[in-house]
């Protein structure tokens, strides 16, 4: 990266990333492009892959333990309430260990929020 492209876009591999096997470059050959920019076009931060790392050496691959909390949910809120105005009770966000959960409407009738 340098000054004039803060963000990498001029230094990604194109071959770097026809080769990857997510359906945006995998199904992109030839002069088509994928349109949109994401987080999966560039490399993971070395923080992260280096808690994966140990967790991978640790065969620590179960379902986290959530039941004293991460903090998400207040920084869910917080982030909430300073980006758009909406402030969710963090007691109705709760942390979750699949990659993609939805709103859902318990038994009380009230929207719960997961945030993870």
């Amino acid at each position: 990266m340098h000054d004039d492209d803060p963000f990498g876009f001029d230094s990604l591999d194109l071959g770097w990333l026809r080769a990857k096997q997510g359906v945006k470059w995998h199904r992109s050959r030839g002069e088509l492009l994928a349109a949109w920019v994401a987080d999966m076009d560039f490399p993971a931060p070395t923080v992260v892959t280096d808690a994966l790392r140990a967790y991978v050496d640790r065969a620590d691959l179960g379902y986290a333990d959530f039941r004293n909390g991460t903090g998400l949910a207040e920084l869910f809120a917080g982030r909430m309430a300073a980006r758009h105005g909406w402030a969710p009770d963090p007691s109705l966000v709760h942390d979750v260990c699949d990659v993609v959960q939805r709103g859902r409407r318990p038994t009380t009738g009230r929207r719960r929020w997961c945030a993870g």
